[in-house]
Parts: C-alpha cells; sequence; structure tokens
C-alpha cells in the first residue's frame, strides 16, 4: 500500500520506508549548500568543500566514513544565514540547506518518556497508603500501582526521534518560551571510527611527552610516579636524573628524531585518524600531563600555550566524540604575562585520565542535553556567498561539517532513493514535479539529476519525455 507522510521530518522517513510505493511531496529545485570555505573531516584530513571531490570519504554523524557520490557546481544562492552554536561553532550555509534537529519540545518528550524519569517522579509522590489505613487497603493500593506502572510502561510512548528541517524554518522557530529559550539542537557525533593504526611512538607515551616531555630530546618531567610507570608500561626504561622530578625515557629521543617531532609539539595526522582506543590513550596521556577536572567531575579541561596543539587537541576531543570548547586567555604569574595560553574544555564520563587522582574526580559527564546537543542559538541572514551541495552515500544522508564536526544533511534525496534499484532489470521509476517546467527549467530538477545520474551509469533521453536509461534495462523518466 502507499505509505503517505507528509509532516515534517518526512525526507528522513520517505528513505527509511519498506513501502514498496512512497508519496513524498516537497519543494523544487532547491540546493542544499553550504559555504565553500567550511571545513570538513575526511579520512585524509581537512577539506575545504570547495575541494571536495567525487569519490572523496567524508565522516557521518555515527563516526563511519561516507563517499561522495557527488560533489555539485559552485553556486552563489540568493538567500544565505550564519548559524551559531552554543559551542561557538558557525556554519554558513542557504536557507533551503538541511539540518536535522530536535526541537525544545521533542527533548522535554524524550526526558519524559523515559522510564528512570518516570520512576524517579513516582518515588517523590507522597503515598496514598499511609496514615490509618488497614494491611489489607494498603496492600492492594500497592498492587494496584504496580500493575499500573507495569501498563504504562507496557504502552509507554517512544522518545521524538527528531526531524529534518530547512535553514529557513529553523530559523523561523529559533526560539521557544518567549523567545527565551533555544528550540533547535543537533546530536553531538559518535567517535570517528578508523582503523589501528601503526604508530611511531606508543600513543601514551606520545601524549604524555606532548605534555610533559622536553621539546628537544627524550626529558620528562613529573612529580607524578604513576605517569612514569604507564611509561614504562609502553617498554621504555626510564631513569631518574639529578634535577628533581626530571627523568630520562631511554630511546625516545631517537624515536623523535627519526619522526621530525624534535623541536616541534603537534599531533600528527596518523595519531589523529588512528583508532578510537589509540586515540583515547593519547588523549589520557596528554590529559595525566597538562590536564584538569574539576572537583564536581562533570568538567576536564587541557592546557596548551602551543596554539597548533591546541588546534590538535581540540580535533581529537570532537574526534572522541566529546562536545568540545576552545578559548583563549593570557597567562599570567605573579603579575608577568606569559603570553597566550589555550584551554580545550569537554564533559565526558569517558576516562580521560589514567593518573588516579584526576581520575576519581570523573564520576559525570555534566548535564546530558547539554553535553549530548549542539543548540542553535543565533542564525543571522549575510550576504550571498558562494556555496556548494554535497551528495554522500551514508545512510542516514548525513556528513560531518566545520571542526567541530557538526552533522549536516545530505541534498536531493527524492534522487537518490530512485536511483536505488537501477541495477535491477526493468526498473521503471517516475519522478513528478506539479509542473513541466519545474523539471526542465535551469535549476530544476533534471538539472540536479544530470549532476548525479550519468555518474552511476545513467544515460540522458530528453525524448519521448525527459528520462535516464541504465543498465541492465532500467528507467527513471520526470513527468508533471
Amino acid at each position: 500500500m502507499p505509505d503517505f507522510r507528509p509532516q515534517e521530518g518526512a525526507q528522513s522517513l520517505f528513505l527509511s520506508s519498506p513501502a514498496d510505493i512512497a508519496i513524498y511531496g516537497g519543494s523544487a529545485g532547491s540546493g542544499k549548500a553550504i559555504e565553500i570555505n567550511t571545513l570538513v573531516p575526511t579520512s585524509s584530513g581537512w577539506k575545504r568543500i570547495g575541494d571536495v571531490c567525487d569519490q572523496d570519504i567524508l565522516i557521518d554523524e555515527k563516526g563511519n566514513p561516507c563517499r561522495v557520490i557527488k560533489a555539485h557546481d559552485i553556486y552563489i544562492p540568493s538567500e544565505c544565514y550564519a548559524l551559531t552554536f552554543d559551542d561557538g561553532s558557525t556554519i554558513k550555509c542557504c536557507g533551503d540547506h538541511l539540518w536535522f534537529t530536535y526541537t525544545a519540545d521533542d527533548l522535554t518528550k524524550s526526558v519524559r518518556r523515559d522510564s528512570s524519569w518516570k520512576e524517579k517522579r513516582r518515588a517523590k509522590r507522597p503515598s496514598r497508603s499511609t496514615g490509618n489505613k488497614s494491611a489489607l487497603f494498603t496492600q492492594r493500593i500497592q498492587e494496584r500501582n504496580s500493575a499500573r506502572a507495569k501498563l504504562l510502561a507496557e504502552t509507554n510512548l517512544p522518545p521524538p526521534e527528531g526531524s529534518v528541517k530547512s535553514t529557513r524554518e529553523i530559523v523561523e522557530t529559533l526560539r521557544v518560551g518567549n523567545k527565551a529559550r533555544a528550540n533547535h539542537s543537533i546530536p553531538v557525533s559518535a567517535p570517528w571510527n578508523f582503523p589501528e593504526a601503526d604508530l611511531p611512538i606508543p600513543p601514551y607515551t606520545f601524549g604524555a611527552h606532548l605534555g610533559d616531555g622536553h621539546t628537544n630530546g627524550g626529558g620528562f618531567t613529573s612529580a607524578d610516579v604513576e605517569v612514569v610507570n604507564e611509561i614504562r608500561n609502553d617498554g621504555f626504561i626510564v631513569n631518574k636524573r639529578k634535577v628533581k622530578y626530571v627523568c630520562g625515557i631511554i630511546g625516545l629521543y631517537r624515536l623523535l628524531r627519526i619522526n621530525n617531532f624534535i623541536g616541534h609539539k603537534y599531533i600528527p595526522l596518523s595519531y589523529l585518524r588512528s583508532s578510537y582506543e589509540q586515540r583515547l590513550t593519547l588523549m589520557q596521556g596528554l590529559m595525566d600531563t597538562d590536564g584538569y577536572a574539576n572537583p564536581k567531575g562533570s568538567t576536564c579541561e587541557y592546557y596548551t600555550s602551543l596554539p597548533e596543539l591546541a588546534d590538535n587537541v581540540f580535533e581529537l576531543a570532537i574526534s572522541l566524540g566529546f562536545k568540545a570548547t576552545k578559548r583563549t586567555k593570557r597567562a599570567k604569574l605573579n603579575g608577568k604575562d606569559y603570553g597566550e595560553c589555550f584551554t580545550i574544555a569537554f564533559s565526558t564520563d569517558v576516562p580521560v585520565f589514567r593518573l588516579p587522582r584526576k581520575l576519581e574526580r570523573l564520576t559525570s559527564r555534566g548535564s546530558r542535553r547539554v553535553n549530548s546537543f549542539r543548540y542553535i542559538i543565533s542564525a543571522k541572514k549575510i550576504d550571498p556567498v558562494p556555496m556548494r551541495c554535497l551528495t554522500v552515500d551514508s545512510p542516514s544522508k548525513l556528513f560531518l561539517c566545520g571542526t567541530s564536526g557538526i552533522p549536516t544533511h545530505n541534498t536531493v534525496a527524492l534522487l537518490l532513493e530512485a536511483a536505488r534499484h537501477v541495477d535491477v532489470p526493468g526498473y521503471n521509476a517516475v519522478i513528478f514535479r506539479r509542473e513541466f517546467k519545474q523539471v526542465v527549467s535551469s535549476g530544476g530538477i533534471r538539472d540536479a539529476a544530470l549532476q548525479i545520474y550519468p555518474f552511476i551509469g545513467g544515460v540522458y533521453r530528453s525524448q519521448p519525455t525527459p528520462q535516464f536509461l541504465f543498465n541492465p534495462g532500467a528507467k527513471i523518466s520526470f513527468a508533471h
């Protein structure tokens, strides 16, 4: 039977529908573009959207690699916005660009439909069985309440799943509650998934070196014997030197020298694109030396005076699935200014420390609603700038953009869905628009198809009706 879902977020529902026939309505000929200087994480580092090519490997919201099916032509939309998030990130995009967001109402319902929240609420309610009641009355009240709680648990509505919205929709509904509360939030991406890498220096030792190691050699300064023991566990011999708290890590200088790490503290791409376990171990080495956990356990911070290392640690935190921020301040001691200092802050219950005195503080990840979502706090109209659409093959149609790795939506889902079965002999699909001019006009759906279908084997034929032919005998036509 046809599956008709004309509500908000229909695009994501449409793509996941198991129905044989799906009727999906939407606006015609709208590009979903992001400013070309926006950086996107790839398997080989960062790239400007303007430099992304077909077949490049990006990252989706689950941290998995996804392939660029088509990097579309650069153009200048007539309506452009700058969206600012509560972590300080800003993304410039067109009014038609799509985002997968949760509204404030979605998040409230998500909390209230959670069984643990309901249990806590019930526990706070005064018992109706107290007072001058018989034991039989009390027993029956308790049995009734238990049965009712069980029934409610079985009939609980599922938590809201969020929906896909255009930038324009977000602008129109930016705030709720007398405009005091941000209405739209985007889930923080999962940790990025990369295979285990062959690293020249064990990641914990390398992270500890970046924190408390000597820039021009294998020396190491630390008052924490546990950190020294972790370095020994990586296979190094650590000898104490005459200066208090200074050690020598035997063999480290050679590894630093042959890998060009002498005199320059930074995190190479090979470490930033290593496996999750290797990146977490690297973070532990960094945090055990130059990291901090506040006494309440809700915030972790890393400090450095090196701008490149600050950027590297920020990227490392983002790649581990943390909502991180980077701040700059002046480092002062006894009235003396020592220059800029950078702070990378995030909240997590992931063990980013091994040092016991720091790890024991890590008791909480803080508020889930604050740390698991990025809230859109501002949407300002800007002058038109060059922008670009990307079509990727992730199941969710999402890929990460910006240095904070914010999930954003793919483009032209209808064209991708129609092309899903072109390898089936005799497959025949028809894509409709209300008027024929919406099919053939400049920037219409035919032009969008011409950017995608030839790449997957489609041959365009304009007569008797606009259509693409695929082997083996498959066809996608356009009608009105």
